[in-house]
């Protein structure tokens, strides 16, 4: 579980650090526009961004957050700890990051990341942009494979009860805010939750959610 704090308290955190393990003071820049900066770590921990071989990133360079501290799980259940803490016991959180001097940003999750054409998609950076049009209850951004571009952004949107959304004028209203690879080809709007596979725990399948898109997509020719 990841929480990113709220709009006073920009935080992060996660079920295997047995809650909130960093936090910062201001919102979310331009630049960096997924999370907040992460300014202070909480008493004992310390944080490295690294890349896939456990090398320490330069600034400015999305890596993984490895975490060590005295509340981070010692042992994941049916994971070998090889495979989730590096040789120096920091545990490899599957987030990502960017360093800008003293500040760590929220980078989104690495198995969530889209590769379209070459380029990396931050489903939570689109998601976050969908939001904040009116009218929209819920946004999930989904990669759905391509056979052009590797994958294409797309997206699942819930209106309000009593809107009505047109994925062209969300479109419209997204190139205003994000780059042109990052607007979604497709969306799909859905009219009740209960549409959206979910797990009893209420998380979003991705999955699945993205085998629903792609169908809709070839439905609709």
């Amino acid at each position: 579980m990841r929480c990113v704090g709220n709009a006073n308290i920009p935080a992060l955190g996660m079920t295997e650090t047995f809650g909130i393990y960093a936090w910062g003071r201001d919102l979310a820049t331009p630049e960096y526009p997924i999370a907040a900066p992460l300014d202070e770590l909480q008493p004992g921990f310390e944080l490295r961004l690294a890349d896939d071989d456990g090398n320490e990133v330069a600034d400015g360079v999305r890596a993984q957050i490895l975490l060590r501290g005295p509340t981070v799980a010692s042992r994941l259940q049916k994971v070998a700890r090889s495979d989730a803490f590096d040789a120096n016991g920091f545990y490899r959180t599957g987030d990502l990051g960017v360093r800008v001097g003293s500040r760590v940003f929220f980078a989104g999750r690495s198995h969530d990341m889209i590769k379209t054409s070459g380029a990396n998609v931050s489903p939570a950076e689109v998601e976050r942009e969908i939001s904040a049009i009116a009218s929209v209850a819920l946004a999930v951004v989904v990669g759905v494979d391509d056979g052009a571009r590797g994958q294409i952004v797309t997206a699942a949107v819930l209106p309000e009860p009593g809107a009505v959304l047109e994925p062209a004028d969300i479109q419209r209203q997204l190139r205003d805010t994000l780059s042109s690879y990052k607007v979604p080809k497709s969306i799909v709007v859905f009219e009740s939750i209960d549409e959206i596979p979910m797990t009893p725990s209420m998380k979003i399948r991705k999955r699945e959610l993205a085998a629903l898109i792609r169908a809709r997509i070839d439905a609709a020719g």
